[in-house]
């Protein structure tokens, strides 16, 4: 049994999705039937997939086949008699609906701006004094500044207040560190 999953078609009913939203269009299950008729595991190994990465509502259940159904739902499915004769719990699918619905992250990911959820899923990280002076007393060592250099950096860094420092070192991380590469670097340390 093979799984035909392709990015075109899925492009196709992510489109025709959004073209209709949020109304429920007799479009969209018109579509989406003409698709499984043309080409059934195709189509609903896409549906499926869109559906397990959130993108579309839950539309799609995978159900067993009752064994003395196996052969028949099979043939119906196209399988070969020696696929049939092979294969261990073919699987069948209720699909009641053929009217899917976009999900919010779905229409995010068509528009490619991860909309609201780049708001609400924000997090803030506050640096803590220590650790503000534990980066920058790094960020001097690490320099290609002479000895006297850093020592005269430090020394004036010192007289600075704390808060400034926390405020300034963290204004200066946000918009100069790509945030991919930070990301990056924590994945490759984890």
């Amino acid at each position: 049994i093979k799984m035909n999953v392709d990015r075109e078609q899925q492009r196709e009913i992510l489109n025709l999705l959004f073209e209709h939203y949020p109304w429920r269009s007799s479009a969209v299950p018109r579509r989406i039937s003409e698709m499984i008729e043309e080409d059934e595991g195709r189509t609903i190994g896409n549906i499926l997939y869109l559906q397990m990465h959130g993108l579309i509502e839950p539309c799609i259940e995978i159900t067993p086949v009752p064994v003395e159904n196996v052969d028949e739902a099979s043939r119906a499915l196209g399988y070969t008699e020696e696929e049939i004769q092979n294969s261990s719990g073919i699987r069948c699918y209720d699909f009641p609906d053929r009217c899917l619905t976009l999900t919010a992250k779905g229409i995010d990911f068509l528009l490619g701006d991860n909309g609201l959820s780049s708001v609400l899923n924000s997090q803030t990280v506050k640096l803590e004094l220590n650790s503000t002076k534990l980066i920058i007393d790094y960020f001097i060592d690490q320099s290609n500044l002479s000895e006297e250099e850093r020592d005269s950096l430090s020394r004036k860094l010192k007289s600075v207040p704390g808060a400034v420092l926390q405020e300034s070192l963290t204004k200066l991380l946000a918009e100069k560190i790509p945030y991919q590469a930070v990301l990056d670097a924590l994945t490759n340390m984890l």
